[in-house]
């Protein structure tokens, strides 16, 4: 071959190249919404597994079949409302690219999202699914052709085409507008549902009556194009059919029941008419009147004359059998088994029992943890334990809001009850007689396993035996359950799904997690919360309170699973990062054991620790919660501004550690001042910014890197430890000098080092090498009886709250035996995010605040005369001091520059 011809080739060859680098850019950074669309339905199309062919034939059969009506128009609207804005701190949120929320933008197939949406209220999945299929087979079929049978739609070819797309379809609307709860609007007052039946036809019947899936399939293709005025006959409202109409049809819709007209609404611009006429109102209380052979007939009006189109059964088992899955009222009750005797009486029982058992929980009293991995307290047994003087600190004092279950008047126990207690064995001296420990054994068989309830046997045995309040309910509840274990005569108390010991058991959990949600700042629940007999990690919650612990990650596992229906956090955090991965990238450790939660995504629905922004202000008071967030969760980069979001339906974000400096310090360490040198702390107004990224784990788990830069030095931060050192019992030292900032070290017996932020940022916790890294997180109590001092030079201070340790008076400093600490004190900071940036460098240190209410001098003294009781000498003979500035002048955030940009990036990330 020639070198002409070569080149030629090699021109040819340049001319049909693609640059991918250049289309990749191009095509994530266009303007034109159609190719973030197409970007979108890629994604959903290799997350679902389907080919884009399968996709492209359904919504081929779906497109154009029906037109929605003013009401489907609105909410459209909502569901593609939305913009991109700051959630919590590094967080931001935008609306998902769902593919149920891109065909509502699509006026041929925005009617499947509305259609889908209505069948939630009333149905699963499944259900709806087989009714698309009736209805795009039957909308294809000729206008006079005859209805298929149910057999016929169920093997139908184009059916096997449609189902396994639709049912994706249906779950991604489910996940991202129905749990999601985007829309509220026109269920009336505190109405938790997304598309809402009108209160007048609510009143009629407000359980519903049902057409089954083919049924309702087949009229709805025949009401579709309904030209002149339609009849639908039955003894009772079809809810399905009605709320379908209320949002698609496009003429006049009246509903009639027993000759009052309860609905006339004019929907649409079309001249049609369907009139719903029921012959009967349903009993507010109580089940309906069931029918035998409950039929509906639907008539058209043809010239004068009245056409029949349909009849059919409704009130089927099939439809008996479902239940909505649109977000639901918290505090609603199991259902029990037909027929079941005492229901009603067993309800309140449950009821009684929750109300004590959650009031006892918020009453509990706690105390600091020195040392801890979570936000966590210690349950005070007895007011002479903890550290120091006793804090007046309570379980509802660390929760965002009070639960609404103390005000519903659940708590009529008219004999007094018992909560809780320790176990009969745990109180028996050891000379208990032989015959006193079998009957103690005899005891224990009794106690309740959860065998099929995903509870192990030995929890429950331990919750039985510590709450007597709960051993009487199962008791009580034990004479009206039928089953062999119950009529046994010695009953063996096997937990058993059936049993109405489970039954109530699992309602009286149900209950106490509802309460936590509720107190987390929950006002509803998930749908496929409200269907699950489970416990919804009450029973951890439980063993730590028994274990004397209260649990950043248990109560806010609770809480997540009750409003978003999602697994538990530890299923979601159970696969570890790739191994290959791990080794390549050591610092990306997934299963470290210090990682905090601190956001759960679920489809379009997410929850946010409230204390994640660290250049605000944290407090201890309701540190329990979270904010509830619509949107896709994610963070703006510093580069490029884009917006960079979470993947996958369920997605759990954790902190991750930070980084570890040693190494720097030993190679540079940092000098002391010299003994009997004067030394002095002044304003520290540096400059500081903070940027994250989110970095994929697993499938199912992201780390939040937080980045803070000062101006020569930039570390990965864990913002969780800022709030977890809150938690932790923190020294103020008072005194009545004033505010001096200058002091003069002692002249000997003293190592003072002074850290500007920017040194600390680098440099913090700055100790030497250990020989062991438990050291870092070792207990270090100090002062058993401390005594809580006030300042009357800062009035407006009350940051933080907590346990003091043990101070000498000031008269007391020169009879101290000093044993040669390390003294590290930070200049004064200016903002927050300097002030929890220190914090968060700590981890388990002693810590010593300064706020302005006592001088250099008393600090210095005092600090140096800590009497440390363990017998911990080497990690307790390290001080840190934290300077800063009174909270009226302490900065919200970094500057203004930081504050402009962070403004900056929202718009264009939108």
């Amino acid at each position: 071959m020639s070198k002409a011809e070569l080149v030629a080739r090699g021109m040819d060859l340049s001319a049909r190249g693609v640059d991918l680098l250049t289309a990749l850019t191009e095509t994530a950074n266009s303007p034109h919404s159609i190719v973030h669309v197409g970007i979108e339905l890629g994604r959903w199309l290799g997350r679902e597994k389907l080919s884009e062919n399968q996709l492209q034939f359904c919504l081929e059969k779906a497109r154009g079949l029906v037109i929605a009506n003013s009401h489907g128009h609105h909410f459209y609207e909502a569901v593609m409302a939305g913009t991109t804005e700051r959630a919590v701190g590094p967080l931001f949120v935008q609306p998902s690219g769902s593919l149920g929320r891109m065909m509502a933008r699509d006026p041929f197939l925005c009617w499947m999202t509305s259609t889908i949406a209505c069948l939630f209220e009333f149905h699963g999945e499944d259900f709806i699914s087989d009714v698309l299929c009736s209805f795009i087979i039957q909308a294809q079929m000729e206008k006079d052709g005859k209805p298929l049978k149910e057999y016929q739609l169920a093997w139908h070819p184009l059916r096997l085409q449609l189902k396994p797309v639709l049912q994706k379809i249906i779950s991604s609307i489910w996940f991202n507008i129905v749990n999601s709860g985007v829309v509220k609007a026109g269920g009336g007052k505190g109405s938790p549902t997304s598309l809402p039946t009108p209160p007048e036809l609510e009143e009629v019947c407000p359980r519903g009556h049902n057409l089954e899936s083919h049924r309702l399939g087949i009229i709805l293709s025949k009401l579709r194009e309904i030209h002149g005025e339609a009849i639908v006959e039955s003894d009772n409202i079809i809810s399905n059919l009605t709320l379908w109409l209320i949002y698609h049809f496009k003429g006049r819709l009246r509903v009639i029941v027993s000759g009052k007209i309860v609905y006339d609404q004019v929907l649409g611009p079309e001249d049609s008419i369907i009139e719903h006429r029921a012959h009967k109102f349903c009993g507010i209380d109580g089940p309906c009147d069931k029918t035998s052979n409950a039929k509906v007939k639907v008539y058209s009006s043809i010239s004068g004359s009245l056409k029949k189109i349909f009849t059919g059964k409704y009130d089927t088992q099939m439809t008996m059998e479902q239940s909505p899955r649109t977000r639901q009222k918290l505090y609603q009750p199991i259902r029990y088994p037909p027929g079941a005797s005492g229901k009603e009486s067993m309800r309140t029982l449950v009821r009684q029992t929750t109300f004590e058992i959650v009031s006892w929980i918020l009453n509990l009293q706690l105390s600091r943890e020195a040392a801890s991995n979570d936000i966590s307290f210690t349950v005070i047994w007895n007011r002479n334990e903890g550290i120091g003087e006793p804090e007046e600190l309570l379980v509802s004092d660390i929760l965002t809001r009070v639960p609404t279950i103390v005000n519903m008047g659940w708590g009529d126990i008219k004999a007094a009850v018992v909560v809780y207690s320790l176990p009969a064995a745990s109180q028996k001296s050891d000379a208990t007689s032989d015959d006193e420990a079998d009957e103690i054994d005899m005891d224990d068989d009794n106690h309740l396993n959860t065998s099929g309830s995903g509870l192990a046997d030995v929890d429950s045995e331990v919750i039985l035996a510590h709450f007597p309040i709960l051993r009487d309910l199962m008791e009580k509840v034990r004479k009206s359950c039928r089953c062999h274990h119950c009529l046994s005569s010695r009953p063996n108390a096997k937990l058993q799904e059936g049993c109405l010991q489970h039954t109530a058991f699992m309602e009286a959990m149900t209950y106490i997690a509802h309460s936590i949600a509720d107190a987390f700042g929950a006002d509803d629940c998930s749908g496929y919360t409200s269907r699950k007999m489970e416990h919804h990690g009450v029973v951890p919650i439980l063993l730590d309170i028994i274990g004397g612990q209260v649990r950043w990650k248990a109560w806010l596992d609770t809480a997540s699973q009750v409003l978003l229906g999602s697994p538990s956090i530890d299923e979601l955090t159970k696969d570890l990062i790739d191994e290959d991965y791990t080794i390549k990238s050591a610092f990306m450790d997934a299963d470290q054991p210090d990682a905090t939660v601190v956001a759960v995504q679920y489809g379009n629905l997410a929850v946010v620790a409230p204390w994640l922004d660290i250049s605000q202000r944290l407090e201890i008071n309701r540190c329990f919660g979270f904010k509830i967030i619509q949107g896709r969760l994610g963070v703006i980069t510093n580069d490029d501004s884009r917006f960079q979001s979470l993947q996958g339906e369920a997605v759990v974000i954790e902190t991750h550690q930070s980084d570890d400096v040693q190494s720097y310090t030993d190679r540079f360490p940092f000098e002391a001042e010299e003994a009997g040198s004067q030394v002095a702390i002044g304003l520290d107004a540096s400059s500081v910014k903070s940027d994250s990224l989110l970095v994929p784990a697993a499938s199912t788990r992201y780390k939040l890197l937080m980045r803070v830069t000062s101006n020569s030095h930039s570390r990965l931060l864990d913002p969780a430890r800022a709030m977890i050192k809150s938690t932790q019992p923190i020294m103020t030292i008072p005194c009545g000098h004033g505010f001096d900032r200058k002091a003069e070290t002692q002249q000997s017996g003293l190592a003072l080092k002074l850290y500007s932020f920017d040194e600390l940022l680098g440099r913090w916790p700055d100790v030497e090498k250990r020989e062991s890294e438990d050291s870092i997180n070792a207990p270090r109590l100090w002062g058993q009886h401390a005594d809580r001092q006030e300042s009357e030079s800062d009035d407006d201070e009350d940051f933080p709250a907590g346990q003091y340790f043990s101070v000498p008076a000031a008269e007391e400093v020169d009879q101290v035996s000093v044993i040669g600490p390390t003294l590290r004190v930070s200049q004064i900071l200016d903002s927050y995010i300097k002030y929890n940036t220190a914090l968060a460098l700590l981890y388990d240190d002693i810590t010593i605040l300064n706020h302005g209410s006592a001088c250099l001098a008393c600090i210095l003294n005092k600090a140096m005369s800590l009497d440390p009781t363990n017998g911990i000498e080497s990690i307790a003979s390290q001080r840190w001091v934290i300077c800063r500035s009174k909270n009226s002048d302490m900065k919200a955030h970094g500057n203004d520059d930081q504050r402009r940009e962070s403004r900056k990036r929202i718009k264009t990330g939108a």
